[in-house]
């Protein structure tokens, strides 16, 4: 295996003068013991490798050993950590590298930061990984990066700035005809929406952003904007359609292996029948009185 290679190779070169085939061992078995789960014990020996490149001056080893310990931070679930890696990566300047392998690793520490509600944090990868995409040439990370930006300044309470940058990355991902990066920006524009108030837009931003999930195999995706739709629904005061949509989300997680996804929309049901009685009864007060929108979310 991988692992026993590795381990044979360390053990050939111990002692030995060339201590450059020695330190590269090294980060073989690091990176062997990384791709096995050992993430604590791929960590000891990728800090004994960085610190044989700095002494050896070695600046082009050391920055991919320390983009390496980025993403090794990254499985770990140490999302700050990683970004100070990938900082110290591109402090050196040495690297005849292109941009793609450090852009690759922001959009993972913007996503995990994101993930760990780290906003301060976030915000400096997200402009990170925006700086890199602009150098790359990628529009399609660019338009994501501004999206991630966005929700930092909206968790900031910055809402008119997080508006201007969604709208621009909406721009950009409709050039690109990529919906899967359409439908995220909508989730946030709609979120934007909601921060000026204007529950009634919000609702309708999520509505397009249905239009274009409803079209793919993600059935646990579909559930989530379904309670999503709910929720900004019952914020515009329209309780007919939150129960109906959370009827609906409900059916469609029945079918669905998340149990997290499947006790949160369950919850949401027994909340909307108990102010609102049974989605069907809503449903039939829904088509009576003529405003058929949500007809398709009931076939």
């Amino acid at each position: 295996t991988a692992l026993r290679n590795a381990k044979a190779a360390v053990e050939t070169f111990q002692g030995s003068t060339n201590h450059r085939m020695h330190t590269e061992a090294l980060h073989c078995l690091a990176e062997a013991l990384a791709a096995g789960g050992q993430l604590e014990e791929s960590g000891k020996y990728m800090d004994q490798v960085l610190e044989r490149y700095r002494s050896n001056g070695d600046g082009e080893a050391e920055r991919e050993t320390l983009l390496h310990m980025a993403e090794l931070e990254l499985h770990r679930g140490q999302g700050r950590t990683a970004l100070q890696r990938l900082q110290e990566s591109l402090a050196i300047h040495e690297s005849q590298a292109g941009p793609e392998g450090p852009l690759q690793v922001a959009s993972g520490v913007v996503e995990a930061l994101g993930r760990a509600g780290d906003v301060e944090a976030a915000a400096q990868a997200s402009a990170l990984m925006h700086d890199l995409a602009v150098i790359a040439g990628d529009e399609r990370e660019e338009g994501r990066a501004m999206v991630a930006m966005a929700r930092c300044l909206l968790d900031d309470g910055r809402v008119a700035e997080a508006h201007g940058l969604v709208r621009g990355a909406l721009r950009i991902h409709t050039e690109h005809n990529d919906d899967q990066a359409r439908a995220d920006a909508r989730w946030t524009l709609a979120d934007v929406q909601d921060a000026r108030g204007d529950a009634v837009r919000a609702f309708d931003v999520t509505l397009v952003e249905w239009d274009l999930v409803s079209r793919w195999e993600e059935p646990e995706r579909q559930v989530d904007v379904l309670l999503n739709l709910a929720g900004r629904a019952l914020r515009a005061g329209d309780t007919d359609r939150t129960a109906v949509l959370v009827g609906e989300a409900l059916a469609r997680a029945s079918g669905l292996s998340d149990p997290a996804l499947q006790r949160e929309v369950e919850e949401r049901h027994r909340e909307a029948v108990a102010e609102w009685g049974e989605p069907a009864e809503c449903a039939r007060r829904l088509r009576q009185a003529g405003r058929g929108l949500f007809d398709p979310f009931l076939s």
